[in-house]
């Protein structure tokens, strides 16, 4: 894993993460076949993070992030495969102060692309039922605070 934040400029930063994970069976083997060298379903083989965080002077941030995840197989046999996707969300928020309490309203919205990928996958799953869904592009917002 390799992870890296930069500073640009007194407002603006960039954070990048990389994750190489190339895990097989070493020894794996049942009365109908051999796995052994396949790849360990769920786990993909590239995972990569990138992220742009801007504050100004007045309490306001923003962030922008790509998620990449590689494919990865659903089952010991490796004959099923959940596709590579990249994801991008966006996070705006502003700090305010009110006598001794600092409230932070935010807004997000996540799957800016509207990519279809799957959120979780069910190993080896009865009835090839592998696959549930990730949600399409959607908002969210908050508010945090401080005393």
């Amino acid at each position: 894993e390799l992870y890296y934040r930069y500073i640009i400029s007194p407002r603006l930063a960039m954070s990048t993460s990389y994750t190489y994970a190339d895990y097989t069976y070493r020894d794996y083997e049942t009365d109908d076949a051999s796995y052994t060298g396949n790849a360990i379903p769920g786990i993909p083989k590239n995972m990569g993070h990138l992220s742009l965080d801007y504050t100004n002077t007045n309490g306001l941030y923003g962030t922008i992030e790509l998620n990449y995840t590689d494919k990865k197989y659903a089952n010991d046999a490796n004959s099923i495969n959940d596709p590579s996707v990249l994801l991008v969300n966006l996070r705006i928020s502003k700090e305010l102060s009110v006598n001794k309490i600092t409230l932070i309203p935010f807004v997000g919205i996540q799957n800016i692309l509207d990519q279809e990928y799957s959120d979780n996958i069910r190993i080896n799953a009865f009835g090839s039922r592998y696959f549930e869904p990730g949600p399409g592009i959607h908002m969210f917002g908050g508010v945090r605070f401080r005393i």
